[in-house]
């Protein structure tokens, strides 16, 4: 089945008339095996943008489209002209070997072929023995609240709204059964030290949106998405994250210095990450989230909704709510 015909399933089964696999990427169905073929510059790319989505449209493809059993992720590598020729290559494409080892051990109906495996071994995360994750800051500053109509938020201005308002605070903490509630955890990763030149992955200043720890010490990660902001990248990026903080509590990576937020992390006991927004993209459901917690690593992914109680505040609902 070519990616026309894949398509055509996938709108006919999800009901979703306009929706569009992305024509960057080479997807089609062979039997009951869907084969993902990756060039080289769709590597290289943000896991948001659509082309590079890999894991997203993986989970996506294989809940709407029952016959899928298995998958398969090959990739053209990374030729030696780009290391030198393309700003930032090195970096990203660590980054999409880090995703790719992890979703291929994840999912055992998940495979690399042998091809792409040499990457995969010879890759900064699986040679390095001192792996460090930038600290967050001693400095948390209070951002100001603005209280507005939902669709018109920001992703900062919903991120305050849920830090800093103590209506909308105590509501989130409620919603989630949460006893610490703190922002912008960085996740860049490092090789022995912290600088510039010592980076493994592209973006050095990336962080999660907010996080916090549940009642039963679990680690819970918001990616936070304003309105507007619908693409099926969300699920990589939660994905990413949730493995980072997982290598983290697993000794696997180590946080590059010590500080009050540390310790609370480390003595958690498992990961959870929750897609935070009024809205979503519409192939993403409740059972696309029960796929993804088939994972073997026991991480638990959900989307929690934000909607408009009313003028002046907001309140958090599950799918079943919704």
């Amino acid at each position: 089945m070519n990616q026309y015909e894949l398509l055509q399933l996938l709108r006919h089964n999800a009901k979703q008339a306009a929706v569009q696999l992305p024509k960057s990427l080479n997807i089609f169905l062979e039997k009951t095996t869907l084969i993902i073929d990756i060039p080289t510059k769709r590597t290289l790319e943000n896991m948001q943008t659509d082309g590079a989505a890999i894991e997203s449209w993986i989970f996506l493809l294989k809940r709407w489209i029952p016959k899928i059993e298995k998958v398969i992720i090959k990739w053209e590598s990374l030729p030696p002209d780009y290391i030198s020729t393309k700003e930032n290559a090195v970096y990203h494409y660590q980054r999409f070997l880090y995703r790719m080892d992890k979703i291929s051990k994840a999912f055992p109906w998940v495979t690399i072929p042998p091809s792409n495996q040499l990457d995969l071994a010879t890759s900064t995360f699986k040679t390095s023995k001192n792996l460090l994750m930038n600290t967050p800051s001693t400095k948390r500053a209070t951002k100001t609240v603005v209280k507005k109509e939902l669709e018109a938020y920001t992703e900062s201005e919903l991120e305050a709204l849920i830090l800093f308002d103590p209506q909308t605070s105590n509501a989130f903490k409620q919603h989630f059964n949460l006893k610490k509630i703190d922002y912008q955890l960085p996740v860049g990763i490092f090789e022995a030290n912290i600088s510039n030149s010592t980076r493994v992955f592209s973006g050095r200043k990336s962080a999660i949106d907010i996080w916090g720890i549940d009642q039963d010490d679990n680690c819970c990660l918001f990616e936070l998405k304003k309105a507007q902001n619908r693409k099926v990248g969300v699920l990589s990026e939660m994905f990413f994250y949730a493995h980072i903080l997982l290598d983290v509590l697993n000794k696997n990576i180590q946080f590059a210095q010590n500080n009050q937020y540390i310790q609370p992390i480390l003595n958690t006991k498992k990961v959870k990450c929750f897609l935070l927004a009024p809205y979503s993209h519409p192939l993403i459901d409740k059972t696309v989230f029960q796929l993804m917690n088939t994972s073997q690593f026991g991480i638990q992914y959900a989307q929690a909704f934000i909607q408009e109680a009313d003028s002046q505040s907001i309140l958090f609902s599950d799918f079943s709510a919704k």
